[in-house]
């Protein structure tokens, strides 16, 4: 998520482009950060694709955070 006000690059203050990715190879340079780095909510649904062949992955490790169980 990016706010009008980060569209500046702070060196030379021109707009940035996005460079966006639907592909991860594994030798991306951002592999060490989070998911939460890229603000993909907590408790998501979120789909990854090889081929033809598509999963859906649920993201509830970290449910105990957000919800009290008895």
């Amino acid at each position: 998520r990016l706010y009008e006000t980060e569209f500046a690059c702070p060196e030379c203050g021109s707009r940035r482009d996005m460079h966006l990715t639907h592909r991860i190879d594994g030798s991306e340079n951002y592999l060490d950060r989070t998911l939460a780095n890229f603000d993909v909510p907590a408790l998501s649904i979120i789909r990854a694709r090889q081929g033809k062949e598509r999963i859906y992955l649920e993201l509830t490790g970290d449910r105990e955070t957000f919800f009290q169980f008895q």
